[in-house]
């Protein structure tokens, strides 16, 4: 119920915004920007309850897949090995390490350490065996993205 009422609000928000010329989207190359977040948010809620026990385990090992690919591009000293990001800068001192973030398959390091926050949620979540071997895992995707945004 609390959903829909936050749904119903965005949508008359995002609405009354375009409407009033308040909401500029020409410069986004992204198509996500045509539709309001509350219905994006809904199909989400709608998806994740259909999720089951092995299809997050699934994921859980997709992201950590996804820290060893980072993990390969800090030890190779390029920030993406698909240059999709042109945030992403190696450089500055060298002994800083908020200088060499990566971001794995993802488009930016924010990205990627969202996904690790998101992998430790899952780890708790499943209640899986061998927890801390995934713990170091995300851990060391924390220490190759090395940003703000799991803080």
């Amino acid at each position: 119920m609390l959903l829909g009422i936050i749904s119903i609000l965005s949508v008359s928000n995002f609405f009354v915004g375009i409407l009033s010329d308040t909401i500029y989207y020409g410069s986004s190359k992204s198509i996500l920007s045509l539709f309001p977040y509350a219905i994006l948010l809904c199909a989400s809620y709608v998806i994740a309850k259909k999720l089951r026990r092995d299809e997050l385990k699934i994921l859980l090992y997709l992201i950590c897949f996804e820290i060893f690919v980072g993990v390969v591009e800090y030890a190779i000293g390029v920030p993406s090995l698909f240059g999709m990001s042109d945030d992403l800068e190696f450089g500055g001192e060298e002994g800083l390490l908020y200088n060499k973030r990566v971001a794995g398959l993802s488009s930016n390091s924010s990205v990627l350490a969202l996904k690790c926050l998101f992998g430790l949620f899952l780890i708790e979540i499943l209640h899986i065996k061998n927890k801390f071997f995934f713990i170091g895992i995300i851990l060391v995707g924390f220490f190759v993205t090395f940003n703000r945004t799991y803080l």
